[in-house]
Formats: structure tokens, sequence, C-alpha cells
């Protein structure tokens, strides 16, 4: 039978991580944190982040985009370093649902 918990069961505690940077669609105004849709300011220059909405992505699609912007893009996005909190998704998934195989590319 599950153990019932109360809320006197628990501790209060400040968490300290570090705040994670976030962008707006400017099309819909969804907040998004940027690496979550792979969006660096550095690299993107004055492209607007890629929302994941089906609507916003066709207008991101149409958006007029320096071809020099694009091809770091395309390349740079995998580089863009992992936050601690990502990284500990990344080895949990690895370790629970790959059981510490190599996950497929």
């Amino acid at each position: 039978e599950p153990k019932l918990l109360q809320t006197s069961d628990f501790k209060e505690r400040k968490v300290e991580q570090v705040a994670e940077s976030v962008c707006h669609c400017q099309f819909c105004g969804q907040v998004y944190h940027e690496k979550c849709v792979l969006y660096n300011k550095a690299i993107y220059g004055e492209i607007p982040p890629r929302c994941p909405n089906a609507e916003c992505a066709e207008k991101w699609l149409a958006l007029d985009k320096p071809e020099q912007n694009l091809r770091w893009l395309h390349r740079r996005a995998r580089d863009i370093p992992l936050t601690p909190v990502a990284n500990s998704i990344q080895k949990y998934v690895q370790d629970t649902v790959f059981k510490g195989k190599h996950a497929p590319s």
C-alpha cells in the first residue's frame, strides 16, 4: 500500500541553480529556454528563435535570413554547451532508457 505523505514530511530549502537564459517567439510571444530551442544570440545574430509551434515555424521559414548565419546555425547549434540540468537529464536517459549503451544517433 502506498505511503501517504504529509506536508510536514517535507523540509523547506532554497535550491541554488544558475538561471537559464530565455528567448521569445516573435510571432506568438511564447517564452522558451534558449537551450530547449537550440538558440544562441551569438550564433543566430538577428535571426529570431525558431518556435516549435507549426504556425510560427511557417512564418519563421518565410523570414529573410542572411545566408552566412544559416551556415553557422546548422553546424554549431549542437556545439552550444549543455547546462548542469541538461547534463543530468542526458545522464538519466542514458542510464535508464538506454541502460548505459550508446543512444542511437
